[in-house]
């Protein structure tokens, strides 16, 4: 069903001509393609009830399913790439593919007149665009045909060629994966490591040199994502926002580099510079910008909402926090994602929910959950984040925050066991960490649990943190409710 639901919404981005000639309208084919796609159905039982009204080890069903993958499968390898408004690298790279192939398949038969100008034309093309991959596809298969014609000086030629563009790609596909194993670990992280962006930086030294760059824009493009990244990591705010200008101005040089999940990458990227230096307004306006190229459908959305919320809690903004949490948790796609993912969420909601029980906000809260008295389980809280707690310095420390926060609110009593357990991790993970806002909170927080929310601990908690923070502008990545909100929150 995830596939037909993932399919549909590939080749509905661009509806081809030929969609009624595959799919008729009418048929119970096409009525299964447009029930999926319109979300009215979810799962294979309830399609399989409404086309025939049988279950879904139906072989009616199973054949009808399998029919519409291939199907649409067809639709979407037929599909054209050569749409000018899509002028990126992966529409052009497609298009050649698909030349390469008909070329090969040719020459598999020695039928090698055309295939050699298709090969020839496809590589010019992938020159033009830096496209190494295709470049290495075409010069073997034009080694391949000037042997079977017996000319041993183009095939060498061809042969040499074939190894210089070789090598140029495993150096371009090593940076990318350093670039990939990068994102991957930051993936469902809000923490920072100083350490483990100091290792990626030097072995990027080690990768490739400067000389090297100039001549692969792709390599170019990718070292710099990955300098963007380390320097977020370092809290090298100025760096990051320099290294960025550099990625749009190899943009404006190489403008097929361009795609749609890069676009949405950067936009992350400066909403999270914009954030991190406090400027808001500036944060929204990408937010907003990001949003009208993301979909929920792609999941890439979700995780521009994030930074959304994100944003307006750090805003103080509750009225907009409250819609944006519930627009999000009624997406089908919800659901689908990654317990880690959701996890995060799920974090956020609880800030969120305490800023409305602190601020009595009974309108949003029955908003929100249907009743002005809802009480959010801590209990519940604890499952639905359990994946994604397990970094020590990123989600964890948010939620260890927000638990004792709505302990308060619910009127518990005797905090000092929790005040020694923070004291202890303080002591172990962030007394000479780098993130120094979070450092100074959580010393003054500990201190105010351990007095059970004393009136005159959480005023001298106060006067030391903002003593400490007036050399540290920045939030740091971990902060969601700036914390000088919080012991504003505490004292009334």
């Amino acid at each position: 069903m995830d596939l037909i639901r993932e399919l549909a919404f590939l080749i509905l981005l661009n509806p081809p001509r030929s969609l009624d000639d595959h799919i008729p309208e009418g048929s119970k084919m096409r009525m299964l393609f447009d029930a999926v796609e319109k979300q009215q159905v979810l799962n294979d039982e309830e399609a399989a009830q409404l086309v025939y009204d049988c279950n879904r080890q139906d072989k009616r069903y199973l054949m009808l399913k399998r029919n519409l993958i291939k199907k649409l499968t067809e639709l979407v390898l037929i599909a054209d790439h050569t749409d000018v408004n899509k002028n990126n690298f992966v529409s052009i790279k497609f298009e050649l593919e698909k030349n390469l192939t008909i070329a090969r398949k040719l020459l598999l038969q020695n039928v090698y007149h055309n295939a050699d100008k298709m090969a020839k034309k496809a590589y010019k093309s992938a020159q033009k665009f830096h496209l190494l991959d295709i470049q290495l596809d075409a010069l073997k298969t034009l080694r391949s045909i000037y042997s079977l014609k017996g000319f041993p000086k183009e095939t060498s030629e061809y042969l040499e060629q074939v190894r210089t563009v070789r090598e140029e790609l495993i150096l371009e596909e090593r940076l990318l994966g350093s670039l990939e194993l990068l994102k991957s670990k930051i993936k469902f992280s809000v923490a920072s490591s100083y350490q483990m962006a100091e290792e990626v930086l030097n072995k990027l030294k080690e990768i490739i040199s400067d000389a090297q760059l100039s001549a692969l824009p792709f390599a170019k493009l990718y070292c710099l994502q990955i300098q963007s990244i380390c320097a977020a990591q370092q809290l090298r705010w100025d760096d990051m926002y320099d290294i960025l200008q550099q990625i749009e101005s190899h943009l404006e040089k190489f403008p097929h580099l361009i795609t749609e999940t890069l676009q949405t990458d950067l936009k992350v990227v400066y909403i999270r510079y914009f954030k991190a230096t406090g400027q808001f307004t500036s944060a929204a306006d990408q937010i907003e910008k990001a949003l009208d190229i993301t979909r929920y459908k792609a999941f890439n959305k979700f995780e521009i909402q994030f930074e959304n919320l994100d944003v307006a809690l750090k805003t103080g903004n509750i009225e907009l926090a409250t819609a944006l949490l519930k627009e999000v948790k009624n997406v089908p796609q919800f659901d689908q994602l990654d317990t880690k993912d959701t996890g995060g969420w799920f974090i956020q909601e609880a800030y969120l929910y305490w800023l409305l029980c602190v601020n009595q906000r009974e309108d949003l809260l029955k908003s929100l959950y249907g009743s002005s008295d809802y009480k959010l389980s801590l209990t519940v809280l604890q499952e639905q984040t359990k994946d994604a707690v397990k970094d020590k310095l990123g989600f964890n420390i948010r939620f260890i925050i927000v638990k004792s926060l709505l302990q308060h609110v619910f009127g518990e009593q005797d905090f000092e066991y929790e005040g020694n357990s923070l004291r202890m991790y303080y002591t172990r993970y962030l007394k000479n960490e780098h993130f120094k806002r979070t450092s100074f909170f959580v010393k003054q927080f500990y201190k105010v649990l351990q007095s059970d929310f004393d009136s005159d601990i959480i005023q001298q908690a106060k006067e030391e943190f903002n003593k400490n923070i007036e050399s540290q502008p920045c939030y740091d990545p971990v902060e969601l409710i700036p914390y000088e909100v919080i012991l504003e929150h505490l004292q009334a």
